[in-house]
């Protein structure tokens, strides 16, 4: 079993959670200080062990620099939604935190992936089409409804999204209804006038395709298709994923770096459990298999 988990979605899914227990206890108007980052440390941890004792074989995905680059020279506006969050306040303490939380998973027994120009979901995308092919079983964890596309593409692959708490199911129109209807997560605004329900009809009736699908909407169609099929990243990136994944080795686990990684950070709940919680790592390492665990109780 290879584990694949993309970072930056369970790290958001975790501190959404922070925020919203910390709104319940403050009030809506709490805003998420320097002092609650270990709070949101103890949530991330509570998330991740039990992957980590389960599962000898786990792969962490990462952003690497200039991701959005070659999206964005195919559509410019790729993802600059999202700019505008860069004078949040909880989103510029969350940002300082990434680099601090890639440190700490490289302390377990994993690999932390990061290649330039590539997404996460590029580095899971091309992980995953190697190991199927290698005839092991993939496990994906995240909530990220484009991953999909790998439930469509190969066999032997799972992915859980901790968000809902269940299995994603396969959507065999995922890359039409992206490129077509849009997607407001990532910026892309699909073609005007056409939503869910007209793109039902169109599927339907194939003289209302034609109509709807004019020279000009089908250029805007093949540009937006070019960006969300996770198969298309330029080869000369998945070369460069597969080369990293290649090179890089399992990272051994360091309990004592781990604990001296708490005692620094002042995470003092994550220092409670930890002598049974390195055990239970410890004994997954030592075993001959992975261990059979619910998903659905643990994220």
């Amino acid at each position: 079993m290879i584990v694949l988990i993309d970072t930056a979605n369970i790290t958001h899914i975790c501190w959404s959670i922070a925020k919203q227990q910390l709104k319940k206890e403050r009030g809506d108007d709490y805003v998420i200080r320097e002092d609650d980052v270990p709070f949101f440390y103890h949530i991330f941890l509570r998330k991740i062990y039990p992957i980590l004792s389960s599962y000898k074989n786990v792969i962490f995905a990462c952003e690497g620099e200039g991701s959005l680059n070659w999206r964005r020279s195919v559509f410019p506006d790729y993802k600059m939604n999202r700019v505008k969050r860069n004078d949040d306040e909880e989103y510029k303490l969350l940002k300082t935190l990434f680099p601090k939380i890639e440190k700490l998973l490289t302390l377990f027994r994993c690999k932390v992936l990061s290649v330039p120009k590539a997404e996460g979901d590029d580095v899971i995308y091309v992980l995953t089409k190697k190991y199927v092919e290698l005839g092991e079983h993939v496990l994906v964890i995240s909530s990220d409804g484009d991953f999909s596309q790998l439930i469509n593409a190969f066999d032997n692959v799972q992915v859980y999204t901790p968000m809902f708490k269940k299995y994603m199911e396969a959507k065999p129109n995922i890359l039409m209804e992206k490129a077509i209807i849009g997607d407001p997560s990532d910026g892309i605004p699909g073609i005007d006038r056409i939503g869910k329900k007209t793109l039902e009809k169109m599927l339907e009736d194939r003289t209302l395709w034609v109509k709807k699908m004019t020279p000009e909407n089908e250029v805007i169609y093949r540009k937006f298709l070019e960006i969300v099929d996770l198969s298309k990243s330029p080869k000369e990136i998945q070369a460069a994923i597969l080369d990293k994944d290649a090179s890089t080795e399992y990272n051994s686990f360091s309990s004592d770096k781990i604990e001296e990684f708490f005692f620094e950070n002042d995470l003092k709940d994550c220092l409670m459990n930890w002598g049974r919680i390195s055990s239970e790592i410890e004994l997954c390492l030592a075993s001959d298999s992975d261990s059979v665990i619910d998903l659905e109780d643990m994220l």
